[in-house]
């Protein structure tokens, strides 16, 4: 489908203002193309760091799901309660949300690729550990520690996207980055599932050690420096010695990005996703003693049931791929001559909140999809049946992270590691607090009511904080009303 002469037109009158976001594209003199700067590389080497930053972002949340299946066999070595086991899965979301704020600024400080080598090959060291624990303290230790390694491409990932995409890809490369995100849960449960079914659930660190390793390698080999500061100047006091001056140029605040969560727009930005990202958890925490007690599941079926919300994950992100950019592009050029027609000066940063115009598709098809997962198992229909509305609740699950998360980083370009750091921390945050709570709910209310309540919960969420936003959002961003330095 080609592109219309209307997405044409709002294409070339953008480019006219990139200077607004400092995105440079395509010099019209090629001699004057600086080839350091990662938005001017080919398109082949970008395909290829995008795939190797993916890679990264994939493996941690593959790892926080990944035992799922094998959770009742892991509580049988180390003679613990359920509760005890729910808690390793709650704690590494919640580490995974908090690590990211430290990654993010060393980012800055000692470069991307120098991250990602250093996370991924204390990952592959706290895997192994993992695997050859002994006793649960041992197991939760560096089950926490390998949390923190894992979580740095959640940090910086969608930096790298920014770093090397301007505004006219950015959105299908984020969509597709962000298939990672909710993807990673459910790979990861299908392959534990069958590796503790056959190889026992040591295995699965093993395994992870491998894959670890194998991404430590392709960080060294493939991945170059995205992180462009042509104007930066370190600070150098010539009263000072060499490690003093070090120290001021290195040490950071890995709790500053935290300060965007000042900013009323974020907050509310972040804040629907992150309830979603809670009822996923919620339901994959579950899920595992659910299936096997209404439907006699082994761990290796547990496992295969994730498909169903992977493949509503994966049709999320094919479809975010395919539209947003598109939709976007047309809902531009209608707000372009609106606002030409009332004399106002347009720039493509005032037009951020259009990127919000498809998310009551999500909402609606996360609601339905909760509500079928909860009745479907509660009137104890066929296996079949409750899987069908996960995979409706996964397809709306990506498709509101990835219209949320091109909100927020289309409005804070060169803060887009930051950015994705404090999404990356809500949806944590709220994943850790609804899988600790889980079990407890389930109990009390059954499946349906469980169900209703998170879908209702949600619903009222995003009822309350999208329509602001596409109100209020561009006044907010521009004049914040929790004044905070940007």
């Amino acid at each position: 489908m080609s592109i219309t002469d209307e997405e044409s037109s709002v294409q070339s009158t953008v480019l006219n203002h990139q200077t607004l976001q400092n995105e440079k594209e395509d010099p019209a003199d090629e001699k004057d193309i600086d080839l350091a700067n990662p938005q001017n590389w080919s398109s082949k080497k970008k395909l290829l760091n995008f795939i190797v930053v993916f890679c990264n972002s994939f493996i941690s949340f593959f790892s926080s799901s990944i035992y799922v299946p094998a959770i009742l066999s892991v509580q049988q070595y180390f003679h613990t309660s359920i509760t005890a086991m729910n808690a390793t899965i709650a704690l590494y979301i919640l580490i995974s949300g908090v690590a990211p704020l430290f990654w993010a600024p060393l980012s800055e400080r000692i470069g991307r690729k120098p991250t990602y080598i250093l996370s991924m090959v204390l990952y592959t060291v706290f895997s192994v550990l993992c695997g050859v624990s002994r006793n649960l303290g041992m197991f939760f230790a560096f089950r926490l520690l390998q949390a923190v390694a894992a979580s740095a491409a959640q940090a910086i990932g969608g930096g790298s996207v920014a770093d090397m995409y301007n505004f006219q890809s950015r959105g299908k490369m984020m969509s597709i980055f962000l298939l990672g995100t909710v993807f990673g849960p459910v790979v990861g449960p299908i392959v534990g599932g069958y590796i503790n079914l056959y190889l026992g659930w040591q295995w699965i660190f093993y395994i992870k050690t491998i894959i670890g390793g194998v991404i430590s390698i392709l960080n060294v080999v493939f991945l170059n420096e995205s992180l462009y500061r042509p104007n930066y100047q370190p600070i150098h006091d010539e009263s000072k010695s060499k490690f003093v001056n070090w120290w001021i140029n290195f040490k950071f605040n890995p709790f500053s990005s935290l300060l965007l969560l000042l900013r009323i727009d974020v907050v509310l930005g972040c804040f629907p996703m992150a309830v979603a990202f809670g009822v996923f958890y919620c339901l994959v925490t579950i899920l595992e003693p659910t299936f096997s007690a209404q439907y006699h599941f082994s761990s290796g079926s547990v496992g295969l049931s994730f498909l169903a919300g992977g493949t509503g994950n994966l049709l999320g992100a094919l479809t975010s791929a395919l539209i947003l950019d598109r939709i976007h592009f047309r809902l531009i050029a209608r707000k372009r001559v609106q606002l030409e027609q009332k004399g106002i000066e347009y720039h493509h940063g005032m037009l951020s909140e259009l990127r919000l115009v498809p998310a009551p598709i999500p909402v609606i098809c996360l609601v339905i999809g909760a509500l079928f997962y909860g009745w479907f198992l509660e009137a104890k229909m066929v296996w079949i049946a409750p899987l069908i509305g996960m995979g409706l609740l996964g397809f709306g699950l990506f498709g509101l992270i990835s219209t949320t998360t091109n909100y927020l980083v289309e409005g804070y370009v060169p803060q887009a590691a930051a950015m994705t750091s404090v999404g990356n921390f809500t949806r944590c945050l709220l994943g850790m607090v609804f899988s600790l709570l889980s079990s407890t709910i389930q109990a009390s209310l059954g499946n349906g009511w469980t169900y209703t309540l998170l879908a209702l919960i949600f619903l009222a969420v995003s009822a309350i904080c999208l329509p602001l936003l596409m109100v209020f959002g561009y006044k907010w961003r521009t004049n914040p009303v929790w004044p905070v330095t940007k």
